[in-house]
């Protein structure tokens, strides 16, 4: 895919955006692969992440969903796929939600996300 295509289809998607997004708790390899495929995700991470491991995941999701020769991270992936913690500041209520943890991180995983379940 050449950059104006994977812009053009980033475009096309997030015409297709609906008003309730996914949230997806967990940034590993099934996360950032949901993320890739939903039209509007939101990829909740864990207390600490940093903003480099914060950039390097939304460029791997812009990879999964563009192609490995895409190019810089476009405002149509902006809006398509958000990050955020998943514990403290956040306030967005949580419709939908697919875990995506380990086993055994999940309970303690879903204690910060509790209060914003609807």
């Amino acid at each position: 895919l050449s950059r104006k295509q994977a812009v053009q289809l980033a475009k096309e998607r997030l015409a297709l955006v609906p008003t309730n997004r996914m949230h997806i708790l967990g940034g590993g390899a099934l996360g950032t692969l949901w993320a890739a495929h939903c039209p509007a995700a939101t990829l909740l991470l864990r207390e600490g992440t940093t903003a480099l491991q914060a950039s390097r995941l939304r460029l791997r999701v812009h990879r999964l969903r563009a192609g490995e020769a895409a190019g810089p991270v476009d405002e149509a992936l902006e809006a398509c796929v958000r990050l955020e913690p998943s514990s403290g500041s956040a306030t967005t209520p949580i419709g939908t939600l697919v875990i995506a943890t380990k086993a055994y991180g999940a309970a303690a995983a879903l204690e910060g996300v509790r209060s914003r379940l609807q």
